[in-house]
């Protein structure tokens, strides 16, 4: 499977698309009822890329770096999640 496509590339972008994400997959919880890795774990990858990125407005070098570290986490998730919902959406997969 190929990786998803960000629509932007910078850091508020990853921001929106996780939480578009996010926000699908509960409105659709009866369809992905066992999305890997699970909401709950998204969730708190996106929440601790949120802060990170405030943190980093302040142009601190270390918030820098985790926001980095975190956007690398959050991504991951992303690209491990894809292919649970593409296998659901072409039913390959009961879910």
């Amino acid at each position: 499977m190929a990786r998803p496509i960000f629509k932007s590339t910078d850091a508020t972008g990853l921001l929106r698309y996780a939480e578009s994400i996010l926000l699908k997959m509960r409105q659709n919880a009866d369809l992905f009822t066992d999305p890997v890795p699970d909401l709950a774990s998204f969730e708190s990858l996106l929440e601790n890329y949120r802060n990170a990125f405030a943190e980093a407005s302040f142009r601190d070098k270390r918030a820098l770096v985790v926001k980095g570290k975190t956007g690398q986490a959050l991504q991951d998730a992303i690209y491990r999640l894809s292919p649970y919902a593409d296998a659901c959406s072409l039913g390959r997969r009961k879910c």
